[in-house]
């Protein structure tokens, strides 16, 4: 399994409010995560009080509010903060994508990119998290 961290699945949050896209996205990486799907910023906001996950794929705009204003509360966790991918419609500023460990724009990078983006930044989480 590609996603596979130790001896589990990866488990990813997924803030967007366009349910055909996060249900493709949760189909295409069925077999190797589990995708937790929230389509709006109080879903979110509730999942990541509950729950611990080890990457978070989220858009900015959401039908109740901004996707970055989980950022804080997503950074709070400092060194065990999940990796973000930030997948939005709009090109982010210089600023924001430096606060997340990838910034992808919709109309350019295809789901394909975000599902290899997501392989990557998991990849790489596990590695870390096996050297601690």
């Amino acid at each position: 399994m590609l996603l596979e961290l130790r001896d589990r699945r990866a488990r990813i949050l997924h803030v967007e409010d366009d349910e055909s896209l996060t249900q493709l996205v949760e189909e295409l990486l069925s077999d190797e995560a589990q995708v937790v799907r929230a389509h709006s910023l109080a879903q979110a906001r509730a999942h990541i009080e509950a729950e611990r996950f080890d990457l978070v794929i989220l858009d900015a705009a959401l039908g109740d509010g901004s996707g970055l204003d989980l950022l804080p509360v997503l950074h709070e966790a400092g060194s065990a903060a999940p990796p973000i991918i930030l997948y939005s419609a709009s090109e982010p500023s210089r600023e924001l994508a430096e606060r997340v460990q990838a910034a992808l724009v919709k109309s350019r990078d295809s789901v394909e990119h975000l599902l290899a983006t997501v392989r990557r930044l998991a990849r790489r989480s596990s590695e870390e998290e096996a050297a601690r």
